[in-house]
């Protein structure tokens, strides 16, 4: 059933966009925008069961023209004799020649126009949206009105690519017109310029930085312990530097035998020092973590 969904896809779209082969010094007009609604790390990928490697991202994003109209539909006269007219969208190709950024599945739900996406098939690698509609009713737009100059929504779809991908997509678009009497007025080939970057996983950039707090600490009869949490960490913590502090007195200590902890999220453990054998009580801390891949962090508290 998959296959033949795809391979029916695959020859509409063949069909369809045999005319973009004539296209030839189409006018630059107007621009395509991304929008990204989600973006999942591929942890977050792989349980929406999409398996992609760390260095990865899955990105739920919408593409959407600005500035290439005006675009129009209208009605002249009435009843029987009514005639649709106006600028409609009728024809876009959007082709990103990346093999690094590959198709999961449209959102034909959410998305206003009914495109066809496939990837892999493509000389260059990468993936190809494609839409075709040349009824004078069910072209873009659909509402009746004039002075349109953009899309909403215009298609909406699940992505992969490396985190950091700039993409540069070559996009071509096709604007028909209608005359007053419903009769074909003629058409005219565009194409608009686009450039983004799947850039981030879920969260943003302070997800993929290391971080490390240090609470107020507890001076007990034969101790002092601070409360710590670290957040981040690239393959696990690789060294752990603290130095207590008493006054003018300090004792710092280092540590590498740390296990394993570390990654996406939040771990929180304990710091402390025996009071009997440090000969001072610690009422201050200053402590430095080194992941695994050598990013560092540095917090420091009090204790009371």
């Amino acid at each position: 059933m998959t296959f033949k969904k795809i391979a029916s896809l695959l020859v509409s779209a063949t069909m369809a966009f045999s005319a973009f082969a004539a296209v030839a010094s189409a006018e630059t007009k107007g621009t395509l925008d991304l929008t990204t609604y989600e973006a999942y790390t591929a942890a977050e990928a792989a349980e929406l069961g999409v398996e992609i490697p760390d260095t990865h991202g899955l990105f739920l994003i919408g593409l959407d023209f600005a500035d290439i109209g005006p675009l129009s539909y209208q009605t002249s006269g009435s009843g029987l004799t009514a005639k649709n007219y106006g600028d409609k969208l009728t024809a876009v190709s959007i082709v990103i020649s990346d093999d690094a950024v590959d198709f999961v599945m449209v959102d034909p739900d959410n998305s206003a126009l009914a495109f066809d996406t496939y990837s892999g098939n493509l000389a260059t690698g990468g993936l190809k949206f494609e839409y075709l509609d040349a009824g004078v009713k069910t072209a873009y737009p659909t509402t009746k009105g004039t002075g349109v100059t953009g899309t909403e929504n215009m298609v909406i779809a699940y992505v992969t690519a490396p985190l950091g991908t700039e993409v540069a997509p070559k996009v071509e678009y096709q604007v028909t017109s209608w005359g007053t009497d419903g009769k074909l007025a003629g058409s005219a080939w565009y194409e608009a310029t686009c450039a983004f970057t799947l850039g981030e996983a879920a969260g943003g950039d302070d997800e993929e930085v290391l971080t490390f707090a240090i609470a107020e600490g507890t001076i007990y009869e034969n101790g002092t312990v601070w409360a710590c949490e670290i957040a981040n960490a690239v393959d696990g913590l690789a060294k752990l530097e603290a130095t207590f502090k008493a006054g003018e007195a300090t004792k710092s200590v280092i540590t590498t035998k740390l296990g394993a902890w570390g990654g996406v999220g939040a771990t929180e453990f304990n710091i402390g020092i025996n009071t009997a054998k440090a000969g001072v009580v610690a009422n201050a801390i200053e402590a430095t973590i080194t992941d695994g891949a050598g990013a560092t962090a540095t917090a420091e508290a009090v204790a009371n």
